[in-house]
């Protein structure tokens, strides 16, 4: 394997053990709609607001947009007593898409794959109910996603 993925497996398996810890929280599961595609999301939210997870973005027709796996850390804090609130988040992505402009300029060079491992940044607008929650996002790693979607707390 190479060193980046490598770099993210560990990270992931480091998130899982911090999940593991008992304590009073709730795991989530998301999935939303970008202006690049899809994004579904796993995570874990504690009872102070820190908010751990697993995103992944894809797009659904296209090569040339970027498939993004990125584990975040972010802090949820609360706008009203209504329940909306603003959730920051950073975290470290793999970067993978194919670049076709080579390719397209004389049909002999080939299609250059990205391989990338760097930061990605992520706000989030969200409005939670009794067992979810809605949200608008905008998410910048080597381009911005914005987006919305829906998250569910599991019990």
């Amino acid at each position: 394997m190479k060193k980046e993925t490598k770099r993210l497996i560990a990270l992931i398996v480091i998130g899982l053990v911090i999940i593991s810890f008992p304590c009073k929280s709730q795991v989530y599961l998301g999935i939303s709609g970008t202006n690049k595609g899809t994004s579904q999301t796993i995570g874990w939210l504690s009872d102070i607001g820190i908010d751990l997870n697993v995103n992944y973005k894809s797009s659904l027709l296209k090569a040339d947009v970027a498939r993004i796996l990125s584990f975040n850390i972010g802090k949820r804090i609360e706008l009203s007593q209504n329940n909306f609130n603003v959730t920051p988040y950073i975290g470290i992505a793999n970067y993978r898409n194919k670049d076709f402009r080579a390719y397209d300029i004389d049909r002999k060079n080939e299609v250059i794959q990205i391989n990338e491992t760097g930061l990605i940044y992520r706000l989030e607008l969200g409005k939670d109910w009794y067992m979810g929650r809605l949200y608008i996002e905008g998410t910048y790693c080597n381009g911005f996603y914005f987006g919305a979607g829906i998250k569910a707390f599991l019990q």
